[in-house]
Formats: C-alpha cells, structure tokens, sequence
C-alpha cells in the first residue's frame, strides 16, 4: 500500500548484492575517469586484506601463502590509495566531500603499511616481536580500529549505507536508467 511499510526480502537482497553492487558501482564511479579502478583497488585490496587477517587470526591459517596473498592484497590497495590521494591532494575538487574523506588516504595508508608487516613476518622477511607476536600485529590492531572509526563515523560509512540500501531496498530497479539488475545476465 502506497505509504506503507514496504517488504524487504533479505535473503533475495543478499543473494544479488555482488551482481547489483558491481553494477551499480560500475555505473556510478565510471563516470569519472579512473574513479572506477580507484575504487576497485582499494575496495578490493582492502576486503581481501582483512578477510585473509581475519582468517590468519581466527582460524591460524599462517605461513608463506597467506602472507603473500595479503602482500599482493595490500598493493592493490596502496594503489587504490594513492590514488585517492591524489583525487584530493593538493586541491580537493569541489564536487568531492571535503572533512574526513580529507584524511582516508592517510589511513588506509596506515593500515596498509602496518598489515604489510605481518605479511613480511609471515613471509619470514622479519623476525616475530620478542613477544613471540607477528611483527605488526599490535601496530595493525590499532589500524583496525581507526578503521572502524571511519566506518562508524567517518567517511567510511557510505561502504555500509550503500551495501545495505542494495540489498534491502525494496525497488532495487528504482535506481538510475540502468536496466533492472534481475534483467542483467
């Protein structure tokens, strides 16, 4: 009914998001010259990289191949990185959010820098920290959680806003020219 609660169905949201994401994604950032591969590396780069930390942490997955693996994540993302600083260093256009998204680069530089530590270790290019720790591992927790400060109230937040109204929106075709993403194949 017209101004009513509408249905969400969550399980169908969750299932297109990767289609509707790349997608939606795809047409948004594309519209800028290299917005879209910024994104993609630093995006992608940053989800593999604490998606292989969280396994090497909870589940012990550890040596030469996971440090790798995250050694190659994280390059992707320093890329991505740079070239988000670059987008705004050292003038900000003014159709880009100035405030925090300022300070992003920094961050996930950050981030990126004290991860690559622990690939190193595991890689066995340093030595563990007389703790028995993997070298970085407390330099990297510290990044985490500015990380999820900017997730919490920085300018991060757009990543969790825009993933969830992909997949709950309840007209995912509302958005934009774009063919329905249940038409994409």
């Amino acid at each position: 009914t017209a101004g009513g609660p509408a249905k969400v169905d969550w399980i169908a949201g969750i299932a297109r998001l990767p289609r509707a994401y790349l997608h939606d994604v795809h047409e948004a950032v594309s519209r800028e010259q290299y917005a879209g591969l910024m994104h993609a590396l630093t995006a992608g780069g940053l989800l593999t990289s604490l998606l292989l930390l969280v396994l090497m942490a909870w589940i012990g997955w550890r040596g030469v191949l996971p440090g790798a693996l995250l050694l190659l994540g994280l390059v992707g993302m320093v890329g991505g990185s740079l070239l988000v600083a670059r987008r705004r260093w050292p003038t900000r256009p003014a159709r880009l959010s100035g405030g925090r998204f300022q300070f992003l680069p920094a961050f996930l530089l950050f981030f990126a820098f004290s991860a690559a530590l622990v690939a190193f270790g595991e890689m066995g290019w340093l030595p563990p920290s007389s703790d028995g720790r993997p070298p970085g591992q407390m330099l990297t927790s510290l990044a985490l959680v500015l990380l999820a400060t900017q997730v919490a109230w920085g300018p991060l937040k757009h990543v969790v806003a825009g993933t969830l109204n992909l997949i709950a929106h309840p007209r995912p075709t509302q958005f934009g020219a774009s063919a329905p993403v249940a038409d994409l194949k």
